[in-house]
């Protein structure tokens, strides 16, 4: 079972966008970087506006 945050640790832990991304990127890739559409692993770029890039079919995805 995970472990439950209080209201006030969640807001320290998650204060940005930025740092609720980089939670989701260290689940989503925990195996390495991959495509959800193509499901190849290969280099993904994150872009400007936290969308990410993959470098073999070169689609768009969100953690979101």
């Amino acid at each position: 079972m995970a472990k439950q945050l209080s209201f006030v640790a969640f807001t320290q832990k998650f204060a940005t966008p930025e740092a609720c991304i980089l939670h989701l990127e260290k689940i989503r890739f925990k195996d390495g970087e991959y495509c959800p559409h193509c499901g190849r692993m290969g280099k993904i770029y994150r872009r400007s506006d936290l969308a990410y890039r993959c470098s073999d079919c070169g689609r768009n995805f969100h953690m979101i």
